[in-house]
């Protein structure tokens, strides 16, 4: 109880939990624990990136596209290596699609990635994505097996920060098949949480690229943008969805002849 002469009584004579041993209100101190005037959170620190920064305000999460690998490209081949981005850091996502031209379904592999998704639905063209949380010790690059028959290999590896820090980082996946001609879709975000990273991409085989003006929402990434002899081409597209995201993405085809996958992934931004 808070009697005469005291400005708090929180039931202990202790200094430095907000109420002094003599029962005066004690400032705000961010770090130690307790949620005091002043204060959204105290987490114990005074770090910031962690949910609760360094003046105890709550911070939003954010997933951050950084950077991406070089791409590596090979004609046929039984074995293809991707270079590391730079600056991977303990729990970044590495995300890596691989577009393999005339495979007959088989999926490469290699040790400590996960499958997140594969489409053969062409014979023409087949797309394996691949990704794993980052740790402490990265190497410089990986190899995959290739499985035989593909004489085009094509990809690159992202780097994302912000991610959820345990779990599976991916709210959905999508992909489609068809034509270069016409309209593919992305998945609609209506049915996702608040502050996801959407990411789209397309690998396709024919005589012209595809056209990126007719995607509403997502900025093209020009360092993701490249081609193989002209027959294998891949782009990325990445957007940020917040609270007012509702809206079904689309990604044109410029009516050339061809084939081509067009998918992505949602990343759940925490901490």
């Amino acid at each position: 109880n808070v009697e005469t002469g005291e400005q708090c009584d929180d039931g202990n004579t202790i200094s430095g939990d907000g109420c002094s041993a003599t029962c005066q209100d004690e400032p705000a101190v961010c770090g130690n624990g307790n949620v005091e005037t002043g204060e959204q959170c105290d987490d114990g620190n005074t770090i910031s990136g962690d949910g609760c920064d360094s003046l105890c305000q709550m911070e939003a999460p954010e997933c951050v596209y950084e950077t991406a690998g070089v791409f590596s490209q090979y004609l046929t081949t039984t074995t293809a290596t991707f270079s590391y981005p730079a600056g991977v850091t303990s729990g970044d996502i590495l995300v890596l699609p691989i577009a393999l031209y005339n495979e007959q379904g088989g999926t490469p592999s290699a040790t400590g990635w996960n499958l997140l998704y594969s489409n053969y639905d062409y014979s023409y063209l087949g797309v394996a994505v691949f990704w794993r949380r980052a740790t402490a010790s990265e190497p410089s690059s990986v190899t995959f097996s290739i499985p035989s028959g593909p004489t085009r290999v094509f990809g690159a590896i992202s780097r994302y920060s912000g991610v959820v820090s345990s779990g599976d980082p991916f709210e959905s996946v999508y992909s489609q098949a068809g034509t270069v001609s016409g309209a593919m879709s992305s998945s609609n975000v209506d049915s996702l949480g608040d502050d996801r990273l959407s990411v789209m991409f397309h690998m396709y085989v024919g005589s012209d690229v595809i056209d990126d003006s007719g995607t509403t929402g997502y900025s093209v990434d020009a360092n993701l943008v490249g081609s193989l002899n002209r027959v294998l081409y891949f782009s990325q597209t990445l957007a940020t969805l917040g609270a007012a995201d509702g809206t079904a993405y689309s990604e044109l085809g410029d009516g050339g002849n061809g084939f081509r996958i067009h998918g992505g992934y949602h990343l759940i931004c925490g901490f």
